[in-house]
């Protein structure tokens, strides 16, 4: 599976580790997963790493999906933090 989703942290922050393949379709399982089960079970702000060291070949939408998220975000959104080597993406 290319994207593992847990929570850690005595479940205050999601930990997102991608691999390849990457595909669009799995970012909309993702999003999916996140505004429809795991944020609306959150008791407050849920904080997301999102670890991208493992990815070598991004999908075109990531930055646009990823972007469009963050303009109307569910309210158990916490802090989003992206580690990743890639240059583009930092």
């Amino acid at each position: 599976m290319p994207i593992q989703v847990e929570l850690i942290k005595e479940n205050k922050v999601v930990l997102q580790t991608y691999s390849d393949p990457l595909t669009n379709y799995d970012l909309g399982n993702l999003k999916n997963q996140m505004v429809n089960e795991i944020l609306p079970s959150a008791t407050g702000k849920l904080h997301v790493i999102a670890d991208l060291q493992n990815i070598r070949n991004l999908p075109g939408t990531i930055l646009s999906s990823g972007s469009s998220m963050l303009q109307s975000p569910h309210p158990n959104t916490g802090l989003v933090i992206c580690v990743t080597s890639n240059s583009f993406l930092n």
